[in-house]
């Protein structure tokens, strides 16, 4: 958003940098990993962008040195800066359990949901000698509800005679603490009419090649998928910003780095109330945008007041649960919600041709 804004003004150099030719959007992954379209997740800067070219470096950021003010690349390229922008995003955060990194599919990524798709593809398709029979899916957050709502609907219209179980474990009493007892009841009771083993207040112990240990038990060869968790991306830590226990950037009320004011930090690598929703990061970015120009312009800078976000998670086909300020909204008019939810982003990312081709997708595929 930062850079799309930006881009505007021809007094402003800018690069933007990523080893990839896309934007990754994270509220569409489940279905990507089901057999969605891959374009709905990966947003293409040809799209974005009226001159990809002139603005993108294809490197990845191994370092910064803030005190040269230069980014260092992989290719090892440098580059300097007036202003930067940091919004590397969050990575899986394992807690140290035994196995769980070397041994279970993650979801943090479009290339982590092809993956994952293909396992997927095997256990519903017969393959001789594929021996997963359950699929267990760590963690009782958003990421991990929508996840095992989309699976349980495979399951439905598989024609495999395979009898797969789904289990969804979550370390907490209920799903989603913090939003309204009626938002864990309404899962709850959708999981237990399709068939989804719950477990709640189980934690996993260790992971082996063959079998994931709870504290209530085993599964012997499972497809385990590791929702349980994220921290900031490592980059922040790396560079010695100043930062909170979840490693996320400290900055103030215009997203600015204590101490580093000429950084940014954005989105899930912030330390602010909403950081973590895709809503929170559309608003930094734009937010960011208009600082940089306000700074320039030498005029007022707005106020940091990120809207409180709509939570919408789909359960399955046309059914979703929607919460806002304490108004729980179920199942085809949640969905409906959630469906707004993704054109608004795509409105807000692409040109509205792109924006609406992006929404009407459906036809699978992956980009490298």
């Amino acid at each position: 958003i930062s850079a799309r804004l930006l881009q505007k003004h021809e007094d402003i150099s800018m690069s933007l940098v990523n080893p990839r030719s896309f934007l990754e959007y994270h509220g569409a992954m489940y279905r990507m990993a089901l057999g969605a379209s891959a374009e709905e997740v990966c947003l293409r800067y040809d799209d974005i962008f009226t001159d990809p070219e002139r603005i993108h470096v294809r490197d990845v950021v191994m370092n910064i040195d803030t005190k040269n003010r230069k980014v260092l690349g992989e290719s090892g390229c440098h580059l300097s800066y007036d202003t930067l922008i940091l919004c590397p995003g969050s990575v899986p955060q394992y807690f140290n359990i035994p196995g769980v990194e070397q041994f279970s599919e993650s979801f943090h990524s479009s290339a982590s949901a092809a993956h994952l798709r293909r396992s997927l593809q095997r256990i519903f398709s017969d393959e001789e000698g594929m021996s997963i029979n359950d699929i267990v899916i760590v963690g009782g957050g958003a990421t991990g509800i929508e996840l095992a709502g989309e699976i349980a609907e495979r399951k439905k219209t598989s024609t495999s005679h395979r009898d797969v179980t789904i289990h969804i474990v979550e370390a907490q009493s209920r799903f989603f603490g913090k939003l309204p007892p009626r938002v864990h009841s309404y899962v709850h009771s959708y999981f237990e009419k399709v068939g989804i083993r719950i477990h709640l207040s189980e934690t996993v112990k260790e992971e082996r090649s063959s079998e994931v240990i709870l504290s209530s038990g085993s599964i012997r060869n499972p497809l385990v998928i590791w929702t349980a968790g994220v921290r900031a991306h490592p980059l922040i830590a790396a560079t010695g910003l100043p930062t909170d226990q979840r490693g996320r950037a400290t900055v103030d009320t215009s997203l600015q780095v204590i101490g580093h004011p000429e950084i940014f930090v954005l989105g899930d690598a912030a330390a602010t109330e909403k950081s973590g929703m895709a809503q929170t990061a559309l608003y930094d970015g734009s937010f960011a945008a208009t600082c940089i120009l306000a700074n320039l312009r030498k005029t007022g800078k707005p106020m940091y007041h990120p809207p409180e976000p709509i939570i919408a998670i789909p359960l399955g086909r046309r059914s979703a649960i929607a919460c806002f300020r304490g108004t729980v909204v179920t199942g085809y008019l949640g969905w409906c919600i959630r469906r707004l939810a993704d054109v608004i982003v795509f409105m807000k990312l692409l040109p509205f041709s792109a924006a609406l081709r992006t929404f009407m997708c459906r036809n699978g595929k992956e980009r490298d």
